[in-house]
């Protein structure tokens, strides 16, 4: 039986590249934008996804994992940026792999056999990396941090005036708020909010629910 496989990627290149080194018992199905993955993931079923990180207009698709890992828990990222926070980043989200493009032929089908096992493809440096963050003490946050802190994780991280008028409140009182996350997670800039609460346990809200299929 084949192994039915979501390819969320836009480039053409990739595209191919991607499906030439995967074997003929995969199948592989391709979207080439946000929309079409979501479309998919609602009218199929896959056994892993394969993702792109940067797909159309810069889209970062971390934005949407929530929704894919929803539908299809096994998602392996493919991408062109290899840095220790992306990596971080990764593993707190529950993916469960991480290949980059120019070693694709190397090392992605030893990746996805691994990650359909139910194995993690990261490092146990890495791991513990995340298991002592995981172990930190809980931060408490008021309900309009968490606000906050969930309009910062939208992709692009929109301005503070923005996030004022979606949340109805002040922009002074936004740039406080903001001031008041970047000292709770001693983050040295407002860019770096988001990763480092999600290296304390935060799981942005939803922007899109998958409507059950």
């Amino acid at each position: 039986m084949k192994k039915r496989v979501l390819l969320i990627e836009d480039d053409a290149c990739g595209i191919g590249w991607i499906q030439l080194q995967l074997p003929s018992h995969y199948q592989i199905t391709v979207a080439k934008d946000s929309t079409s993955a979501r479309t998919l993931l609602k009218e199929k079923s896959f056994d892993f996804v394969l993702l792109d990180l940067f797909l159309e207009n810069n889209y970062n698709t971390m934005a949407m994992l929530p929704e894919i890992m929803a539908r299809c828990p096994v998602v392996i990222v493919v991408t062109n940026t290899y840095d220790d926070d992306l990596i971080l980043d990764c593993v707190v989200s529950g993916v469960s792999g991480l290949v980059l493009k120019r070693k694709l032929e190397d090392e992605l089908l030893h990746t996805i056999e691994k990650a359909s096992n139910g194995f993690s493809v990261f490092s146990k440096d890495l791991l513990e990396r995340v298991a002592r963050q995981k172990a930190m003490p809980q931060v408490h946050l008021t309900a309009r941090h968490k606000d906050v802190l969930n309009q910062l994780a939208r992709i692009p991280a929109p301005s503070n005036s923005e996030i004022a008028l979606a949340l109805g409140i002040a922009e002074k009182t936004v740039a406080n708020l903001v001031t008041e996350l970047r000292q709770i997670y001693d983050a040295p800039s407002r860019n770096h909010i988001v990763l480092l609460a999600k290296q304390r346990g935060f799981q942005p809200a939803r922007t899109m629910e998958l409507a059950d299929a």
